[in-house]
């Protein structure tokens, strides 16, 4: 047991330290696309780009987060000899009572 909760702590620690270095590359990644944006256009040009695309992931997250989990149904229970026999009779009788309702065409 102390071993499994050893190996929680070392995987959310290894979690947690490979999302704060993504945070500081996402920051670098977004001042390099500023000075490009800004090179090619305008400073309201690149906060126009770079607000949209922030903007357009988070609605993406918020999308997968919002998602419920697929629950499969449940599975019907198997019938029994008497259920079984039951369900052929309804059958037979419904089919009997269509035939006897259709006039055959001659």
């Amino acid at each position: 047991m102390l071993t499994s909760l050893k190996l929680s702590l070392r995987r959310a620690g290894f979690g947690l330290g490979g999302a704060f270095l993504m945070m500081i590359g996402a920051a670098f990644l977004t001042v390099s696309a500023w000075i490009t944006l800004v090179e090619m256009r305008d400073a309201q040009f690149a906060a126009l780009v770079i607000g949209g695309v922030y903007f357009g992931l988070g609605l993406v997250v918020i999308a997968i987060g919002a998602r419920r989990p697929y629950v499969p149904p449940a599975a019907a229970a198997p019938l029994s000899m008497s259920g079984l026999s039951a369900a052929f009779a309804q059958g037979f009788g419904a089919g009997v009572a269509t035939r006897s309702a259709v006039k055959p065409r001659l």
